[in-house]
């Protein structure tokens, strides 16, 4: 199946938009924030395997409260593809960033940052979006990756990734407002509403427990035998 024709992404007037060409948008976005780039830039990257974007922010919030942006890109992610794709077409959430559609392994949303300590203010962040638009194996026969899928894969194929791009742009920068003036209460509710594997064993960074839900900052709430553990985001943040 062929992919819709699309021309040049238009993005919504507070972000401003960069093809990377070749290169990766997250390094593309990474190099322009170290040279004092403003925040609201998109860079990103189209092939007809993959969507890939980046976008640059500039939290006034603690590395740890600011890292709740990767819950609000997964979500304006769900609402794009729920306003473009078919009906049926179920997306999901895996902590810390895999995006689920109709259960299988889609793609990601991660994070980046000039500093690790989670208590300090960064100068940016990077928040960005890694989607299969295309198996990676082609011929690809039903059921061979059962665990990954592609938005071809899933009925997807009417939806333009250009289409997809912008519809995540407008969606994420809803999300975005939201979380500034709301705080992390709505991405929290929405976000657990597609949780993935909620009272399911869940192993991370080797510990091993029970997913029970997201804390009031997005980290990972475990339920050992002993006590439920945390594990924040920021030790999953790509440095």
């Amino acid at each position: 199946m062929s992919l819709p024709e699309a021309g040049e992404p238009q993005f919504p007037p507070l972000l401003r938009g960069q093809d990377s060409g070749r290169e990766p948008p997250w390094a593309v976005a990474k190099a322009q924030a170290l040279d004092g780039a403003d925040p609201g830039l998109l860079c990103y990257r189209l092939t007809p395997e993959r969507l890939q974007a980046s976008l640059l922010l500039a939290p006034e919030m603690r590395l740890e409260a600011a890292l709740g942006t990767q819950c609000v890109a997964a979500i304006g992610f769900a609402d794009a593809l729920g306003a473009l794709g078919p009906p049926e077409v179920g997306v999901y959430f895996q902590w810390p960033g895999t995006i689920l559609i109709n259960g299988a392994r889609a793609g990601n949303v991660r994070t980046h940052a000039p500093i690790i300590d989670p208590d300090l203010e960064p100068d940016w962040l990077l928040v960005s979006l890694d989607l299969r638009i295309y198996p990676t194996q082609s011929p690809l026969e039903p059921g061979d990756t059962p665990n990954e899928t592609s938005l071809i894969e899933e009925g997807c194929g009417e939806v333009a990734p250009t289409q997809l791009l912008e519809s995540w742009s407008r969606h994420t920068l809803v999300w975005l407002h939201r979380f500034m003036e709301e705080g992390f209460k709505p991405v929290h509710a929405d976000w657990m509403g597609r949780a993935h594997g909620v009272g399911e064993p869940y192993t991370i960074n080797d510990q091993t427990g029970t997913f029970v839900g997201l804390d009031e900052r997005g980290g990972l709430l475990l339920q050992t035998a002993e006590k439920t553990v945390l594990i924040p985001l920021s030790q999953c943040l790509e440095s």
